[in-house]
């Protein structure tokens, strides 16, 4: 599947990302698809940044042997 192309929701056709409706069977197409890339780098980032805290957070919590 191309970057260009999202499959439909409801009939899994492929479509051209600007289309507002389906080529094949008419059902409005959403504004944010659910496997863009922009969809799944911004999640991405929000659970890299949340592991990277979480451990940095138990680098100092954490109790350490001498």
């Amino acid at each position: 599947m191309s970057p260009d192309n999202v499959p439909c929701l409801y009939c899994q056709t492929p479509n051209d990302s600007q289309n507002t409706h389906c080529q094949n069977c008419g059902m409005a197409m959403p504004k944010k698809h659910p496997e863009s890339a922009k969809v799944k780098q911004k999640l991405f980032k929000y659970f890299f940044w949340a592991i990277a805290l979480f451990c940095l957070i138990m680098m100092f919590y954490l109790p350490r042997s001498n």
